[in-house]
């Protein structure tokens, strides 16, 4: 459910039509697995040119950047702490 809310927020926004796939991943995406209060999603966009606009509309939905030195892009990784934690892993193809 949560999931699918937050899906709802990302599809929303500028853009969104160069994502190519969004899935709930990890743990939480196993229904009756005991996981980890956080909501894993994949994200990914067709066009690495849209980069940055991407990049800009997820921190106006307040997501914000993890700098991962050893997954450098096309890997990046976000976070959300409102009203859950998110861990967005968003990756080109």
């Amino acid at each position: 459910m949560l999931y699918l809310i937050e899906k709802k927020n990302i599809i929303k926004t500028p853009g969104s039509e160069f994502i190519s796939r969004i899935e709930h991943i990890g743990s939480t995406s196993v229904p009756g697995l005991c996981a980890k209060p956080a909501i894993d999603i994949l994200l990914e966009i067709l066009d690495i040119t849209n980069c940055d606009f991407q990049v800009a509309q997820l921190k106006k939905i307040g997501y914000h950047y993890i700098p991962k030195p050893e997954n450098p892009p096309p890997h990046m990784m976000f976070a959300k702490v409102k009203p859950m934690d998110y861990s967005l892993n968003f990756v080109f193809h």
